[in-house]
């Protein structure tokens, strides 16, 4: 069963990227907001639905270190 606490973790994190944000500035707020301590704790939440591998897939595509555009 799919649970609330998963949806609103992935649905934040492809409005975030959606919006061109630094997903791994955010997820710190991301933690707490869930009352996690720990930003790992927050990764189990995390879908892995095929738009947000799209929309990751393209954000890393475009900012992977030591590259120039």
């Amino acid at each position: 069963m799919r649970n609330y606490r998963h949806s609103f973790a992935t649905g934040r994190m492809v409005e975030w990227y959606r919006a061109g944000l630094d997903v791994t500035r955010e997820l710190p707020k991301l933690a707490t907001y869930l009352g996690h301590v720990d930003v790992g704790l927050t990764y189990w939440y995390i879908e892995a639905v095929p738009e947000l591998l799209e929309l990751a897939a393209g954000y890393l595509g475009r900012n992977r270190p030591g590259e120039r555009p």
